[in-house]
């Protein structure tokens, strides 16, 4: 179990530095807009 723990935890401190978190916020903008558009449409 602890060499598991040691694994998963490497892996996301891997995954923290190799990933863009600017690219989440744009991500997220988008989706916003695009839900707020889609409801404003529908509606």
């Amino acid at each position: 179990m602890s060499e598991e723990n040691t694994d998963n935890r490497s892996f996301l401190e891997k995954v923290e530095q190799e990933f863009d978190w600017n690219l989440i916020a744009i991500v997220s903008v988008w989706i916003f807009m695009l839900t707020t558009f889609f409801l404003i449409f529908v509606g």
